[in-house]
C-alpha cells in the first residue's frame, strides 16, 4: 500500500512540476478580462498563425488563408474557418478548367453537391481548397486564457536542450478586439519510473511564444466565391477536336498567304504561338499566331494588308519592327486566327 501511495505521491509532484512557471505576455498584450469570455469573431491570419491553430492538416504549399472566423464558441468547443480570398480560389479553378477540364467538372460537381459520375485519374492536378473547418477544444481558464491543448514535435530555439520539446496553446481575446495566442513550450523529461511498461515523464516549462491576430470587420469579411456561378469548360474530347480544326485552319491560311506574297519577301516564322499560358483562356476554336519576315529595302510592309484580307483575323499586334544588318526590314506580328 505504502508502495503504490508513494508512486501517487510522486506522480502528484510530477503534474505539479509541468504547470509551474510562464513568461509575463510581451507589451500590448492586455486581455479584455479574465472571464474566458466567448471567442466567437473574425480575425485577419497569416500562415504561422494557422500553424499553431491547426496542428494537425497542413494545407497545400503556396495555398494562403488570410481569414479566421471562430464561428461557435460552446460547451469548450471552438468551430474554426480558416477562408481564403475568393479571387485566388476562382483563379485556381480557372486554371484546373483549362488544363484539367474533368478532374475540374468533377470538383464543382462536389461542390455544388451534385453527382460527381466517374471520378479521374489522379493526374498529379490539385483540387482548389475553399476553406479549411475543425474543431478546437478549449479546457480550464486560467487568468483569462483558456487552454486549448499540445502538440508534439515543437522545434526549440537554439540554444535549447536537445530533448523533445511540445507546445501548449493557450487562446485569449485582447482588450482591442484581437485574438491572442500563447505557446507555452515544454521539454520532455524521463524519470526512468514505469507502469504497466509505460515510462512516467514530466513536462518542465522552458519559454513562451505569442501571437496576436488583428480583428477584422464584417464588412471587410470577403464573401465565399461563387459556386453556383462556376462557369463550364471543353472536355478533353472537346479541345483535341477543336485542336485538330485549328491545324487545318492554320494550314488553310499559310498556303493561301506564301501563295500571295512577292518572291523577295522572306518569311522566318508562321506557327501557332508556343507555350503560350495566356492561349488556354481563349474560345476552343481560336488560337494566337506568330508571324515574322522581311523584305526588300525601300519597300512596304507586305504582312498586314494580307491579314486584314484575310477572314477570321483577330486584332493584329507588332512585336518587333527593325532594320537587319543588310538593311532589309524585319518586323514580327503576332495576331488571333478563328477557326469556323
Amino acid at each position: 500500500m505504502a508502495k503504490h501511495g508513494g508512486r501517487a505521491l510522486w506522480l502528484m509532484v510530477l503534474l505539479g512540476l509541468a504547470g509551474c512557471g510562464h513568461d509575463p505576455p510581451p507589451e500590448g498584450y492586455r486581455l479584455a478580462d479574465k472571464s474566458c469570455e466567448d471567442l466567437s469573431g473574425r480575425w485577419m491570419m497569416d500562415p504561422a498563425d494557422l500553424a499553431w491553430l491547426e496542428t494537425h492538416r497542413q494545407p497545400p504549399a503556396g495555398t494562403v488563408f488570410p481569414f479566421l472566423v471562430i464561428q461557435s464558441d460552446r460547451n469548450a468547443l471552438l468551430e474554426l474557418v480558416a477562408r481564403r480570398r475568393p479571387a485566388d480560389v476562382l483563379a485556381e479553378a480557372t486554371t484546373l478548367g483549362l488544363t484539367h477540364p474533368e478532374r475540374y467538372r468533377a470538383w464543382r460537381a462536389r461542390l455544388r453537391g451534385e453527382p460527381v459520375g466517374s471520378h479521374p485519374i489522379n493526374d498529379g492536378a490539385r483540387d482548389p481548397v475553399v476553406e479549411l473547418r475543425w474543431q478546437l477544444g478549449t479546457r480550464d481558464c486560467r487568468f483569462g486564457w483558456r487552454d486549448a491543448g499540445m502538440a508534439s514535435d515543437v522545434t526549440p530555439r537554439p540554444g535549447s536542450e536537445a530533448l523533445p520539446h511540445i507546445a501548449a496553446l493557450s487562446l485569449a481575446l485582447g482588450a482591442d478586439g484581437s485574438l491572442l495566442m500563447r505557446r507555452d513550450i515544454r521539454k520532455i523529461n524521463y524519470t526512468g519510473l514505469s507502469v504497466s511498461g509505460k515510462e512516467f515523464r514530466w513536462y518542465s516549462y522552458v519559454y513562451s511564444d505569442w501571437r496576436r491576430l488583428a480583428p477584422l470587420p464584417d464588412a471587410l469579411l470577403p464573401a465565399l466565391p461563387d459556386i453556383a456561378g462556376l462557369p463550364d469548360f471543353p472536355t478533353g474530347h472537346e479541345r483535341r477536336m477543336a485542336e485538330s480544326a485549328r491545324q487545318q485552319k492554320l494550314s488553310v491560311f499559310n498556303f493561301w498567304f506564301r501563295a500571295r506574297l512577292p518572291a523577295d519577301v522572306t518569311i522566318t516564322m508562321l506557327r501557332e504561338r508556343q507555350f503560350d499560358p495566356v492561349a488556354l483562356a481563349l474560345p476552343v476554336n481560336q488560337m494566337r499566331v506568330e508571324l515574322a519576315g522581311h523584305w526588300p529595302v525601300g519597300g512596304e510592309d507586305p504582312f498586314t494588308p494580307l491579314l486584314q484580307a484575310y477572314p477570321g483575323i483577330g486584332p493584329i499586334q507588332i512585336k518587333q519592327a527593325r532594320l537587319q544588318a543588310n538593311n532589309r526590314p524585319y518586323r514580327m506580328l503576332e495576331f488571333t486566327l478563328t477557326a469556323d
